[in-house]
């Protein structure tokens, strides 16, 4: 996954992922932010694209916007 964590990284837009994942459930995904909603979802059809040619389906995705005074209170990592 190395590799592929490496190539997230470079995607225009990213600020940060977190990983998650859960091995009873076979189900992985991530926490995503990018720096603006179009970085969003040019990655997200690329990385769909990607994971469907790997066989990968039922990629669920939500967009919301960062309440950024809220999460500063409770650490949030955000820039």
């Amino acid at each position: 996954m190395r590799a592929l964590a490496e190539s997230i990284a470079q995607e225009p837009g990213l600020v940060w992922k977190i990983w998650t994942e859960s091995a009873a459930e076979h189900r992985a995904g991530g926490v995503y932010l990018f720096e603006s909603r179009a970085a969003a979802e040019a990655y997200h059809r690329m990385h769909a694209e990607r994971l469907g040619r790997v066989g990968v389906t039922g990629i669920e995705v939500t967009y919301r916007a960062v309440n950024a005074p809220q999460s500063r209170i409770t650490r949030g990592p955000l820039p």
